[in-house]
């Protein structure tokens, strides 16, 4: 499975794992997210090494509140780079790599009105 490409996933789980070599992208509501990162590269340039999460809990919390409170329905992105043990777990058991996962980025967008019931 590549990049882009679904992974199938039970409909009550809170994050979407999309699998490519070597790598396990998370993307997934911001406070279950942050209940499986454990580093951030949210508001850092590219290249550098990801800050831990306690000293960006606190922006993102308050970044998903702001994006929230504006009516806009927001993610998170997060991924985790899989020693190479873990590479079969991408296809038998991806919900397993859902740990250790480092903070990318959020989006916040303007959705469909959503029928209840």
């Amino acid at each position: 499975m590549g990049l882009g490409e679904s992974a199938p996933v039970a409909e009550d789980s809170p994050t979407l794992p999309v699998t490519a070599a070597g790598m396990n992208a998370q993307i997934g509501q911001i406070a279950t997210m942050l209940t499986q990162v454990t580093r951030s590269h949210a508001g850092g340039p590219p290249g550098d090494e990801p800050n831990p999460m306690d000293q960006a809990r606190r922006d993102i919390e308050a970044a998903d509140a702001r994006m929230g409170g504006h009516g806009l329905r927001v993610l998170a992105f997060a991924f985790r780079v899989l020693e190479d043990h873990e590479v079969d777990s991408m296809t038998h058991d991806p919900m397993s790599l859902t740990s250790d996962l480092v903070f990318v980025d959020m989006v916040g967008w303007v959705g469909g009105i959503v029928r209840e019931g």
